[in-house]
């Protein structure tokens, strides 16, 4: 799973949303516990206005901020973007 976020991290550098979305789909089917990887999720599909997916993606990091061991270290301005 890491691997597949860090080649989505550096398609996200670049500015490259289509190319990272692929990477962040494989990186969560290996591990959905990853809010960082949620996050980047929310961001892509949010530039790629797959806005299901981005609404999909702010359920779940809110989900994670019930959970609060999952939780910790979400930023504020994350869940005040989920919230809003």
């Amino acid at each position: 799973g890491d691997a597949w976020a860090n080649v989505a991290a550096i398609h996200m550098h670049n500015k490259e949303p289509f190319e990272a979305y692929p990477a962040l789909n494989e990186s969560l089917k290996l591990n959905r516990n990853n809010w960082r990887v949620w996050i980047s999720k929310l961001y892509t599909c949010m530039d790629l206005k797959k806005y299901d997916e981005a609404i999909q993606a702010c359920q779940v990091l809110i989900d994670f901020k019930s959970k609060r061991n999952i939780s910790e270290g979400i930023p504020s301005l994350e869940e005040k973007v989920i919230r809003g």
